[in-house]
């Protein structure tokens, strides 16, 4: 049984597994419209938080980065170490963090950034403490950045 979506009466099909090559592109798939549409946030998400990390490698004087292509570069890598390494960190360290009240976390953010720093070669933080003040920056401008970003769904369009 396939379900379908009508809209001005044409059929969409609702899951991506029900493409054919021969259909056009308007029956592709809502599942493959929703992908592109989650594709295409990712990108801007990681351009904006790029340009987060630019605007602060030129607040502080102790970290360096060479180009946007580096910052680029440098967001997915942080995005990818936050995703995989960082929780695993979280769990392997919940006593330390438990005794400091959650202030261990902090470290972790650092040791992601200097991590990252270390695989990319067009960017150069100096210490752990520029690390720190990297991640406390590049945070608040992600929420800034965010916050412009984001839809408010409680107001209804006419």
């Amino acid at each position: 049984m396939r379900v379908q979506y009508y809209r001005n009466n044409q059929k969409f099909p609702i899951s991506a597994i029900n493409y054919q090559p021969n259909d056009s592109l308007s029956s592709i798939g809502i599942s493959y419209i929703y992908f592109l549409i989650f594709i295409m946030k990712l990108i801007v998400k990681l351009l904006l938080y790029a340009v987060a990390i630019l605007i602060t490698s030129y607040l502080l004087p102790g970290v360096h980065v060479e180009d946007f292509t580096s910052a680029f570069i440098l967001a997915g890598v942080l995005a990818l170490l936050n995703i995989t390494i960082k929780p695993l960190l979280i769990i392997l360290t919940i006593p330390f963090t438990v005794i400091t009240l959650g202030l261990f976390l902090i470290v972790i953010n650092a040791l992601i950034i200097l991590l990252a720093d270390s695989i990319i070669p067009g960017t150069n933080i100096d210490g752990f403490w520029w690390a720190v003040l990297f991640s406390f920056i590049v945070s608040i401008l992600n929420g800034i950045f965010s916050g412009l970003t984001k839809k408010d769904r409680n107001i209804k369009m006419r």
